[in-house]
């Protein structure tokens, strides 16, 4: 299973208050990430709970999709929702076993790897 936060307000956009703004198109990047951050963002404990329901709820299920219920599932109650198209290429999922496996040097678990197309 896997899950996201939705917008959540935390340390990963302070970054972004600290750059410094070379043209009228950083500044206007830079305020509408902040009106997006402070009209749709809910808190990073509100954030968790989508990750931690798809975790830990006795009613999920492997390859199911978690994050927020609310407007383009920028914020609200953990549910499950569908994966994007990128999210069910089998290619990229492939990949993606491929690169965990070696970060992690978990390659022996061979049988739980998803099938490659």
């Amino acid at each position: 299973m896997a899950a996201h936060p939705g917008i959540s307000l935390t340390g990963i956009g302070d970054v972004r208050r600290s750059e410094q703004r070379r043209s009228l198109t950083d500044w206007l990047e830079g305020v509408a990430f902040q009106i997006a951050m402070r009209g749709f963002g809910q808190t990073a404990a509100q954030g968790a709970r989508p990750i931690i329901h798809a975790a830990s709820a006795a009613d999920v299920r492997g390859g199911e999709f978690y994050g927020p219920d609310g407007f383009m599932q920028f914020r609200g109650r953990p549910t499950r929702v569908p994966p994007s198209k990128t999210a069910r290429d089998p290619l990229i999922a492939a990949r993606l076993w491929d690169v965990s496996e070696r970060l992690t040097g978990a390659a022996t678990q061979r049988r739980s790897r998803p099938p490659s197309p």
